[in-house]
């Protein structure tokens, strides 16, 4: 059962999900936020602890795997822990980055808006 306003006893949804009405977009308000301190700092926060926590545990885990496959031979250690830093450092940062554009940061949203030319 679903927790939506939308799921009134006069109001049959039948499983059919339907989105909310015209007015309930209208509602919010749009305002643009300050390029401030503040709020960059609350963007590259949500960025930073995402992608350095998840690099660490994926690190760990990537390292824990090459050791046992090379026997803790020291030298392939290192060749082979250079790339594969690179192959999971890219797509952390690019979660990282699009989940902290998501979020709110002090009480805004980020939009993407295509300039009228």
């Amino acid at each position: 059962m679903s927790n939506d306003a939308y799921d009134t006893p006069d109001h049959d949804n039948s499983g059919d999900n339907q989105a909310p009405p015209p007015e309930h977009y209208a509602a919010k308000q749009q305002t643009d936020a300050e390029n401030s301190l503040a709020m960059v700092l609350s963007v590259w926060w949500s960025f930073t602890w995402r992608s350095g926590l998840l690099f660490v545990v994926a690190s760990f885990l990537v390292g824990m795997i090459v050791t046992i496959a090379t026997g803790g031979d020291l030298v392939r250690i290192e060749q082979i822990s250079g790339i594969v830093t690179l192959i999971i450092a890219i797509p952390i940062g690019i979660w990282s980055m699009g989940k902290a554009l998501s979020v709110k940061h002090k009480g805004h949203r980020i939009i993407f808006t295509r300039d009228q030319d």
